[in-house]
This record gives C-alpha cells, structure tokens and sequence, in this order.
C-alpha cells in the first residue's frame, strides 16, 4: 500500500500546481508539453523554426504574459517561471508523446537545414547542432 501512496502524492501534487492552467485551450496546452521537452530554458531564437505550422514562441509569449508560466532571462532566453510547474507539465506526458514531440523537433530543424532557413542567423551552428542531437536521442 505504501507504493500506491508515493505515486498518488505526485499526481496530487501535480493537479495543485496546475490547477492555474485548468482553463487553457488545448493549443496552449500543446505548447506547454513542448516547452517541457525543450527544457527548464532555451533561447526563443533556436525554436523560431518551430513556429511554421504551430506558432510556438507567439503562444509562450501568450502563456508567459497572460498565465505567468514563463519569465524571459538572458535577453532571448525564455525560463519556467516555476520548477514545480515545468515538472508537473514534464509528468503529465506519457513516454510515447515526450518521444512524438522530440521526434516533430528534429524533423523540423532538419526541414529548416535542407531549406537552408535559420530564423536567427546570429545562432552558433555548434548550438543547433547540439540540440538537435539531444532531441534526437530523447526521440
């Protein structure tokens, strides 16, 4: 019975955390899951490229302005503005979606390599390389 209690405190925990988000459109939502798999902070600039088909950094200026979820740090850099809630936000994806949505972020860095586009071209390639390579083994 001890086991049942460990795994109920987190998921209790969790629906306290984010209870201020129980009314976000499932848009929002989305990009809160993928910001969760980005990391506790990244450069906007880098994930530019993930504003094609979903609008990503419009909607984190959204969820940063309008909900406190985000703060922005170091000039271009956006930060949870809360641990607890990028951790609640991180539990709530089941393995096979964290995977999905690494899996959309390598493909679209690699569209935008093919295409040549780099929406920041002040970005070290050393950095997106990186990325793309952490996404790519979280995939």
């Amino acid at each position: 019975h001890s086991e049942d209690a460990t795994t109920a405190i987190p998921r209790e925990l969790s629906n306290i955390v984010l209870a201020a988000f129980n009314n976000l459109s499932p848009v929002l939502w989305d990009a809160l899951k993928i910001a969760s798999c980005i990391g506790y902070s990244f450069d906007a600039g880098i994930y530019e490229a993930l504003n094609g088909d979903l609008d990503f950094i419009p909607k984190i200026n959204e969820l940063a302005t309008s909900y406190s979820a985000f703060e922005m740090s170091d000039g271009n850099r956006f930060k949870w503005k809360h641990q607890a809630v990028y951790e609640a936000v991180k539990s709530l994806l089941v393995n096979n979606q964290r995977v999905q949505i690494h899996i959309m972020i390598v493909e679209v860095f690699e569209k935008n390599k093919m295409t040549g586009s780099n929406p920041n071209p002040k970005l070290v390639k050393g950095d997106v390389h990186r990325l793309l390579a952490r996404h790519c083994s979280l995939a």
